[in-house]
């Protein structure tokens, strides 16, 4: 078969694109708080560079990549998503081994099972119970960083606090003689929080619904990989 012609290849990548976003718009929609951050201007934007430009690409709307982060090479094929929906449902033993093979290299849909997960965390921060103007100066950092390559840095920390908030050991944020992000407490003892993205992924790789083989190192190992744990 002959190599297609780079025209060809844009016009797929292209397309590629275009589909993952308006997944993505279609889910973040639906979000409490991520949709007041990604609204539909921001998506018109993303999908007017990527319409565009050529090679299709982001730099102006989506420095910080997080578009690619939600992409999945597999969602809305029939079979994939009924072995995904065995696996969110723990029916593990439904699910054929050439689906559980597709299924441990490219993971869960993060759609399904991250987003979820980061708009639950920014509502718990919109609605903390104090300080309530510095909740909104960070959102609206938040909102004001979403075309800037320092995107996922704001979203980082605020998925931090909200994750704290939603464990209920957050008492305070922006404390006052330190500047630092946020204050817990842990057993009558206020412990500090400095949340700094260093890694610059706040979004996983893949999640994966049941243990690989191959892919998750015995416990205590260097690299573990664990669907069970927290995505950030």
């Amino acid at each position: 078969m002959d190599k297609p012609d780079k025209p060809d290849e844009l016009r797929a990548a292209r397309a590629e694109l275009l589909s993952n976003l308006e997944a993505l718009r279609r889910a973040v929609s639906t979000t409490t708080t991520l949709s007041t951050v990604l609204d539909n201007a921001w998506f018109d934007a993303v999908e007017a560079e990527i319409k565009t430009t050529s090679p299709p690409r982001l730099a102006t709307t989506d420095p910080s990549g997080f578009l690619y982060d939600f992409c999945h090479p597999l969602r809305g094929a029939d079979w994939f998503e009924r072995a995904q929906q065995l696996a969110l449902d723990n029916r593990r033993e439904e699910i054929s081994d050439d689906a559980k093979f597709a299924l441990a290299f490219a993971g869960l849909d993060p759609i399904r099972t991250t987003l979820p997960q980061l708009d639950a965390r920014l509502q718990a921060f919109a609605v903390l119970g104090f300080k309530p103007m510095v909740v909104q100066v960070k959102l609206a950092e938040l909102r004001a960083a979403r075309n800037s390559p320092s995107f996922k840095n704001h979203l980082f920390e605020l998925s931090v606090l909200g994750d704290l908030a939603l464990k209920k050991a957050l008492i305070d944020i922006e404390e006052a003689s330190t500047a630092v992000d946020g204050v817990i407490n842990i057993d009558g003892r206020d412990v500090l929080v400095e949340a700094t993205n260093t890694t610059q992924r706040v979004i996983p790789d893949f999640a994966l619904p049941f243990p690989c083989p191959l892919l998750t190192p015995k416990r205590g190992s260097e690299r573990q990989t664990d669907a069970s744990e927290d995505f950030f």
